[in-house]
């Protein structure tokens, strides 16, 4: 019965979707802290998604492998196979390693650089398991979309009582009308509480929210269009699903929304247009693309008719106000770190670093709550890894991006698989997110949403296979 249970591969998908639908929930257990604190830039923590993927890595291999070491060995061999992708992720590896020969907390820069290791090897597994056709990018899409909804009717729960719904136990932070030190937005002089999900933070849930809009238009654009020829045929095929995928895109923009997140919002509409712009550009999804651009000018419309009263207040922008202000001066740090120390500061060590060296003193940053990361992906890898980390981390993302189609270049641009897009639009609107913060390198849920969507795209950018 139980052998019967492990070599089951219906099993084995259902426990790899509770690993992708678990990327957003913050269940963790607290293990201990390398300096007193508690947030996840000082302590050890084990993640829900950490226990999810060994079991579902566990699950695939017994199921579609008959084993572990069968599984091992045809990893090994996808792995050599893939030699340009493996390169870039052991060379960025090296250069993270090499950091750490410069970090003031050394125990810390440790837990970092596993941590990173667990990350890379989530992303390759996905990139594995894709290649080898034992899940699809429809799986992949739905669950997006399904995690989604999921978090965007918490976060409207948590906007409409103004504090946590109890779902603690998936990760959710415990916060009512007399919590300090946690999101709010004043709209017409009353602070509203952001949503935030069972994140951290409410721009994080939008980041995830982000790619939950990216998976409805995907599956909309690329739908297969069957021939309709009755009405019954119209209503099964068409019609019910358009509008699931139209409650689903509704319900994900209100949980981004309710963020005010202005980087959720950017990355949301830059998302859309450019999914819409692919679509329209190819004659083979034109016309579904067309409707679904309608489709979405009339969520929008009544989005802005409904919701327009929170949306303006909060779409100015000040260079007086406080979060714009510290991500310039967070940059700022991270430019002086970069000058002064060109090979990085080592992972996890830029909070230490500039606390140490004094440069929050020296740009005014006095408060303990507000000595935070660079709100820059890129400045903050700099600054930690150094010149060569950042480089290297930019190798992964060019490797994993350039086509390895026989193809010539300009007859692939011609007529890409679908899944190319997916992948790009998904990847470009996280680098696009990491302008404006750090959670994709310090946060375990963001990490796992960066890495995950690199591993869609190194296989998005492959030639399908057979």
């Amino acid at each position: 019965m139980f052998k019967k249970i492990l070599e089951n591969k219906k099993i084995s998908r259902i426990a790899f979707f509770l690993f992708l639908f678990s990327v957003p929930l913050g269940t963790k257990k607290f293990i201990f802290s390398f300096t007193g604190g508690t947030s996840e830039f000082d302590a050890v923590f084990i993640f829900l998604d950490d226990a999810l993927f060994f079991i579902s890595v566990f699950f695939m291999s017994i199921a579609f492998f008959g084993g572990i070491r069968n599984a091992y060995g045809n990893f090994i061999s996808f792995l050599k196979e893939e030699k340009r992708i493996f390169f870039s992720v052991l060379v960025f590896l090296f250069f993270s390693l090499f950091s750490l020969l410069f970090s003031s907390q050394l125990p810390v820069g440790l837990y970092f650089f596993l941590r990173l290791t667990i990350s890379l090897a989530q992303c390759l597994f996905l990139f594995f398991v894709l290649r080898k056709n034992i899940i699809s990018v429809t799986f992949l899409s739905y669950t997006f979309i399904f995690s989604a909804v999921f978090q965007a009717v918490i976060g409207f729960l948590q906007f409409l009582s103004q504090k946590s719904v109890g779902v603690w136990f998936l990760g959710e932070s415990i916060i009512d009308e007399f919590s300090v030190n946690v999101a709010r937005f004043p709209v017409f002089g009353a602070p509203l509480l952001r949503a935030y999900g069972t994140m951290a933070h409410a721009n994080i849930l939008a980041g995830f929210l982000v790619l939950g809009v990216i998976a409805c238009l995907f599956l909309w654009i690329n739908k297969e269009q069957k021939k309709i020829r009755t009405f019954g045929d119209f209503l099964k095929n068409r019609l019910f699903f358009r509008a699931v995928i139209s409650i689903c895109l509704f319900v994900i923009f209100v949980g981004i929304i309710l963020t005010f997140s202005r980087s959720g919002w950017i990355v949301s509409l830059w998302a859309t247009i450019l999914s819409l712009c692919v679509g329209i550009f190819y004659p083979r999804t034109r016309r579904q693309t067309i409707h679904l651009g309608i489709t979405v000018c009339i969520l929008f419309a009544i989005l802005f008719m409904s919701l327009g009263w929170m949306i303006f207040p909060r779409a100015t922008l000040s260079r007086n106000e406080p979060s714009v202000n510290y991500r310039v001066l967070y940059n700022n740090i991270g430019r002086d770190i970069v000058f002064q120390k060109p090979f990085g500061v080592g992972m996890g060590n830029q909070i230490f670093f500039s606390k140490e060296s004094g440069l929050y003193e020296k740009y005014g940053i006095y408060k303990n709550i507000d000595q935070q990361p660079i709100h820059n992906l890129y400045i903050l890898i700099t600054s930690e890894l150094g010149i060569f980390g950042i480089i290297s981390f930019l190798y992964i993302i060019a490797v994993a991006t350039l086509f390895s189609f026989k193809k010539k270049f300009f007859v692939f641009l011609k007529s890409p698989p679908p899944h190319f897009w997916f992948g790009a639009v998904l990847l470009s609107s996280l680098l696009v997110f990491g302008l404006f913060d750090h959670f994709l390198w310090t946060l375990g849920s963001g990490r796992l949403m960066l890495w995950l969507v690199l591993g869609i795209m190194m296989w998005a950018s492959r030639e399908p296979s057979s």
